[in-house]
């Protein structure tokens, strides 16, 4: 399949049909990271991928895990205490239901903190109770006391930089392994 665009700046356009394959990495180094988006830093990975949802966008910060329906990069809105190692990476910008687009698989980025909101120097883990949102280590602590999940167990995905009121965005270093 042809690449009908040149980068950075295809990182934030949708598109209506697939123009990459699938799975399809790009690497960005710092100046083209900056270019994209000013308020981060350092290089980052992109993954292409499908937003699977029947009718439910990605907004910024839309923690999105691998439909496994389809064993392949189609993407979901990671559900409540989705382990980290069935991650595909984070929406970096709005991708809508049934397009393709690029999310961050690795490097600075912003995660959506759900209703456990996010604090700066701690690990990120899905939610859970948020879809499609994270949440601070020291939640997954506490509620590991009375429980282990298979979230708890699979560890966080991103590294917090800042803090995060609930529904707000967070800087964060992502790590989807």
């Amino acid at each position: 399949m042809p690449v009908s665009r040149a980068f950075p700046d295809a990182v934030t356009v949708v598109d209506d049909t697939e123009l990459y394959e699938l799975g399809t990495e790009w690497f960005m180094d710092s100046e083209e990271a900056v270019a994209v988006d000013s308020t981060v830093a350092g290089p980052q990975l992109w993954v292409y991928v499908f937003n699977d949802e029947a009718s439910t966008p990605w907004a910024k910060g839309t923690v999105v895990a691998v439909d496994a329906a389809t064993a392949n990069y189609d993407g979901i809105v990671a559900v409540a205490s989705t382990p980290s190692n069935r991650l595909l990476g984070v929406a970096q910008h709005a991708i809508a239901a049934g397009k393709y687009g690029w999310i961050l698989a690795r490097g600075i980025g912003h995660v959506l903190a759900g209703t456990e909101t996010i604090d700066a120097d701690e690990g990120v883990y899905v939610s859970k109770a948020t879809a499609g949102a994270g949440m601070e280590t020291s939640t997954v602590i506490t509620d590991a006391n009375a429980s282990i999940t298979e979230a708890h167990l699979a560890g966080p995905f991103a590294w917090a930089t800042a803090d995060a009121a609930s529904t707000a965005t967070a800087l964060c270093f992502i790590q989807i392994r």
